[in-house]
Protein backbone atom coordinates (compact mmCIF):
# COMPACT_ATOMS: atom_id res chain seq x y z
CA UNK A 1 0.00 0.00 0.00
CA UNK A 2 1.46 3.43 -0.92
CA UNK A 3 2.32 5.72 1.96
CA UNK A 4 -0.07 8.64 2.46
CA UNK A 5 1.84 11.95 2.67
CA UNK A 6 -0.53 13.08 5.44
CA UNK A 7 0.83 10.31 7.69
CA UNK A 8 3.91 12.51 8.19
CA UNK A 9 1.75 15.10 10.01
CA UNK A 10 0.58 12.77 12.78
CA UNK A 11 1.39 13.52 16.38
CA UNK A 12 3.46 10.76 17.97
CA UNK A 13 1.19 8.88 20.37
CA UNK A 14 -1.85 10.75 19.04
CA UNK A 15 -5.12 9.25 17.96
CA UNK A 16 -7.62 9.93 15.20
CA UNK A 17 -10.22 12.58 15.89
CA UNK A 18 -12.65 14.81 14.00
CA UNK A 19 -13.19 18.54 13.75
CA UNK A 20 -16.54 18.03 15.48
CA UNK A 21 -14.70 16.72 18.55
CA UNK A 22 -12.14 19.55 18.48
CA UNK A 23 -13.67 22.53 16.63
CA UNK A 24 -10.94 24.89 17.87
CA UNK A 25 -8.25 23.07 15.83
CA UNK A 26 -7.03 24.84 12.69
CA UNK A 27 -4.42 24.27 10.01
CA UNK A 28 -1.77 26.94 9.49
CA UNK A 29 -0.88 26.86 5.81
CA UNK A 30 1.75 28.40 3.56
CA UNK A 31 0.68 28.77 -0.04
CA UNK A 32 -2.03 26.15 0.49
CA UNK A 33 0.18 23.55 2.19
CA UNK A 34 -0.28 22.55 5.85
CA UNK A 35 2.74 23.52 7.94
CA UNK A 36 1.48 23.55 11.54
CA UNK A 37 -1.58 23.34 13.69
CA UNK A 38 -3.14 26.00 15.84
CA UNK A 39 -5.94 26.56 18.33
CA UNK A 40 -8.66 29.19 18.26
CA UNK A 41 -8.47 31.30 21.43
CA UNK A 42 -10.83 34.08 20.31
CA UNK A 43 -13.05 34.67 17.30
CA UNK A 44 -10.13 36.03 15.25
CA UNK A 45 -7.07 34.94 17.25
CA UNK A 46 -5.09 31.71 16.80
CA UNK A 47 -2.43 30.28 19.12
CA UNK A 48 0.41 28.36 17.46
CA UNK A 49 4.10 27.58 17.85
CA UNK A 50 6.63 30.29 17.05
CA UNK A 51 8.77 27.84 15.07
CA UNK A 52 5.87 27.61 12.60
CA UNK A 53 6.16 31.28 11.62
CA UNK A 54 8.78 33.07 9.55
CA UNK A 55 8.77 36.83 9.17
CA UNK A 56 9.53 36.74 5.45
CA UNK A 57 6.47 34.56 4.73
CA UNK A 58 4.28 36.83 6.88
CA UNK A 59 5.46 39.88 4.93
CA UNK A 60 4.73 38.11 1.63
CA UNK A 61 1.20 37.24 2.81
CA UNK A 62 1.74 33.50 2.33
CA UNK A 63 0.00 32.30 5.51
CA UNK A 64 -3.65 31.32 5.77
CA UNK A 65 -5.64 29.74 8.57
CA UNK A 66 -7.95 26.90 7.55
CA UNK A 67 -10.80 25.80 9.80
CA UNK A 68 -13.71 23.40 9.77
CA UNK A 69 -12.16 20.27 8.23
CA UNK A 70 -10.88 16.99 9.60
CA UNK A 71 -9.11 15.78 6.45
CA UNK A 72 -6.72 18.26 4.83
CA UNK A 73 -7.59 16.82 1.42
CA UNK A 74 -11.18 18.12 1.77
CA UNK A 75 -12.25 21.57 0.65
CA UNK A 76 -12.02 23.91 3.61
CA UNK A 77 -15.28 25.66 4.49
CA UNK A 78 -13.41 28.50 6.19
CA UNK A 79 -10.11 30.16 5.39
CA UNK A 80 -8.73 33.26 7.05
CA UNK A 81 -6.07 35.61 5.83
CA UNK A 82 -3.46 36.57 8.38
CA UNK A 83 -3.45 40.21 9.45
CA UNK A 84 -0.69 40.09 12.04
CA UNK A 85 1.60 37.65 13.83
CA UNK A 86 3.11 38.20 17.26
CA UNK A 87 5.97 35.89 18.25
CA UNK A 88 6.93 35.69 21.93
CA UNK A 89 9.75 38.20 22.48
CA UNK A 90 11.84 35.58 24.31
CA UNK A 91 11.44 32.86 21.67
CA UNK A 92 14.76 31.13 21.04
CA UNK A 93 14.83 29.14 17.77
CA UNK A 94 17.91 27.18 18.91
CA UNK A 95 16.40 25.89 22.17
CA UNK A 96 12.68 26.37 21.36
CA UNK A 97 12.23 28.22 24.66
CA UNK A 98 9.06 30.35 24.61
CA UNK A 99 7.96 28.63 21.39
CA UNK A 100 4.61 30.42 21.10
CA UNK A 101 2.99 32.85 18.67
CA UNK A 102 -0.36 34.56 18.18
CA UNK A 103 -1.98 34.95 14.75
CA UNK A 104 -4.61 37.63 14.19
CA UNK A 105 -6.98 36.62 11.39
CA UNK A 106 -7.84 39.47 9.01
CA UNK A 107 -11.01 38.12 7.46
CA UNK A 108 -12.63 34.85 6.55
CA UNK A 109 -13.61 33.42 3.21
CA UNK A 110 -16.46 30.94 3.03
CA UNK A 111 -16.68 28.18 0.48
CA UNK A 112 -19.93 27.52 -1.38
CA UNK A 113 -20.12 24.08 0.24
CA UNK A 114 -20.72 25.64 3.64
CA UNK A 115 -23.02 28.46 2.58
CA UNK A 116 -25.81 26.31 1.17
CA UNK A 117 -28.39 27.96 3.43
CA UNK A 118 -27.46 31.47 2.13
CA UNK A 119 -27.22 32.67 5.71
CA UNK A 120 -24.80 35.48 6.55
CA UNK A 121 -22.06 34.05 8.75
CA UNK A 122 -19.89 35.78 11.30
CA UNK A 123 -16.52 34.90 12.79
CA UNK A 124 -18.37 33.75 15.91
CA UNK A 125 -20.19 31.12 13.79
CA UNK A 126 -16.89 29.70 12.59
CA UNK A 127 -14.63 30.05 15.60
CA UNK A 128 -16.82 29.42 18.65
CA UNK A 129 -15.13 30.29 21.94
Amino acid sequence: MPKNYLDDFRIIGGSKTTIEQHPWDVSIQVSGTHTCGGSVIDTDVILTAAHCITESKVKKGLYTVVAGITDLRDEAPYTGNVARVIVHDKYNPKTYDSDIAIIKVKYLNYSDTDNNDNKQRTKKDIFPV
